[in-house]
């Protein structure tokens, strides 16, 4: 659905008592509003909860450390830094070999399964960031590879309070709770059983949408090929 920053703004004054249903709300109160619906929005980034689609993109580098993010300066430039990555894999004519993602601390002391193809990297770490997200192939590759990346992208921030947002299933009712919780604080809401209810329903919808994130990732027909990663003893 598509709806206004400002909708959500009153809507969440609305439910937090803040102003009465018939009511609009002033300015003032309405930037205090969007200034909570921005800082919740950057703070899910971080936690990785607020994916809303996942694009399809290519990059040919050399570099084992490559930046994603909202400028030319970077190596893949995207309007967002990404969430996450969703796949990633190398292309190599008609074929696509699937990259393994592991953490910093998996990584340590990984060999690799083929190491006669020493020009292609094996598994993938990412490190979302405010700025940009990092995008780390290991082991390097020694010449320029073709990666394919399924990035989950997140919801973009809104300029300003007439700014439209698009928001999938759900997270409509998630933004409205949360926001309407986080402004009690600022706008001096006093604080009763319903603004008790409030926060558990607010921790209700995110706990939700947070559930709904984790999701099983299939063993690909390579990785049963390749029998699986192994460590050093």
């Amino acid at each position: 659905m598509i709806v206004k920053a400002q909708q959500i703004c009153t809507d969440a004054m609305r439910l937090a008592g803040y102003i009465a249903g018939n009511r609009t709300p002033s300015e003032e109160d309405s930037q205090i509003a969007f200034m909570e619906l921005i800082g919740i929005i950057d703070l899910w980034h971080v936690e990785k909860l607020m994916n809303v689609k996942i694009s399809e993109y290519s990059i040919t580098s050399n570099l084992n450390v490559l930046r994603i993010g909202p400028s030319a300066s970077y190596e893949l430039n995207v309007p967002y830094p990404p969430i996450g990555i969703a796949t990633a894999s190398v292309r190599i004519g008609e074929l696509s070999i699937s990259l393994r993602q592991m953490d910093s601390q998996q990584v340590t002391g990984m060999t690799r399964l083929n190491p006669d193809n020493s020009d292609i990297p094996e598994w993938y770490t990412y490190q979302p960031g405010y700025e940009y997200g990092t995008l780390t192939l290991m082991p390097a590759p020694k010449s320029a590879v073709t990666i394919a990346l399924s990035i989950e992208e997140g919801l973009p921030i809104p300029a300003d309070l007439n700014s439209d947002m698009s928001l999938t299933p759900g997270w409509y009712q998630t933004l409205k709770y949360c926001l309407a919780d986080l402004i009690v604080i600022p706008l001096g809401v006093p604080q009763d059983s319903i603004t008790s209810a409030l926060t558990a329903k607010a921790s209700s919808f995110k706990a939700r949408l947070k559930a709904s994130r984790s999701r099983v990732i299939s063993v690909s027909v390579l990785d049963l090929c390749l029998g699986g990663y192994r460590r050093n003893r």
